[in-house]
C-alpha cells in the first residue's frame, strides 16, 4: 500500500505497512519531514515579524500557533533571531508593567 507524500516538492510515494498509517505517515522519509518542518518555522518565523508591535506578545503566539510566548521565544532564540526575541520580551514587559502597578499600588 502507498501514497503520495505530503510535502510540496517531493514525488515519491509513502510506503504504508498497516492500515493505521494512512492517517499516520505523511512523507515519504525524514528529510522530507525535516524540510517541511523547516518550511512552516519560517513561515511562522515570518508571520511573527509581521505582527510583532501590533499586539501583545501572548496574542501574537497564539495566532501564529504557539501555546505560549515562552515556546515562541524559544524557537526564536533557536533559529538565531535573538532581535526578534529580544523586542517581544519588551513589548511583552511594556504590556505587563501597567498589571503591576494597579496590582501593587
Amino acid at each position: 500500500m502507498t501514497k503520495e507524500c505530503q510535502a510540496p516538492s517531493c514525488e515519491n510515494e509513502v510506503k504504508l505497512h498497516r492500515p493505521s498509517d494512512v492517517k499516520r505517515r505523511k512523507f515519504c522519509s525524514a528529510q522530507c519531514s525535516a524540510n517541511e518542518q523547516a518550511r512552516r518555522t519560517t513561515e511562522r518565523i515570518d508571520e511573527v515579524k509581521w505582527l510583532v508591535g501590533t499586539d501583545h506578545p501572548e496574542s501574537i503566539a497564539q495566532r501564529v500557533g504557539f501555546s505560549n510566548v515562552t515556546t515562541m521565544l524559544e524557537m526564536l532564540m533557536r533559529r538565531d533571531e535573538n532581535d526578534l526575541a529580544a523586542r517581544l520580551r519588551a513589548d511583552y514587559g511594556r504590556y505587563m508593567r501597567p498589571m503591576q502597578d494597579e496590582v501593587y499600588a
